[in-house]
C-alpha cells in the first residue's frame, strides 16, 4: 500500500477506536519507533482519535 493510503487508513482507525470508546493506548503504532513512516502512522491515528475524545487541556497556570 501506497504511505498516503496507510495514512488515512491511521487517521480513520484512531477516529473508529475512540468512537468505540477504546482507550489510547490501543494505538497499534509506535511513536519512538525508528522508521519515519511508523512515526508517521502514530502520529495520524492520535490525530484521528482527538477529532472525536480531544485532550483536556489544563489552564490552571
Amino acid at each position: 500500500m501506497s504511505v498516503a493510503v496507510d495514512i488515512v487508513r491511521a487517521y480513520q482507525d484512531g477516529k473508529q477506536a475512540a468512537q468505540e470508546g477504546r482507550r489510547r493506548s490501543t494505538c497499534p503504532h509506535d511513536p519512538n519507533a525508528n522508521d519515519p513512516r511508523t512515526r508517521n502512522l502514530f502520529r495520524f491515528w492520535m490525530r484521528g482519535y482527538a477529532e472525536v475524545i480531544p485532550s483536556p487541556i489544563d489552564y490552571s497556570d
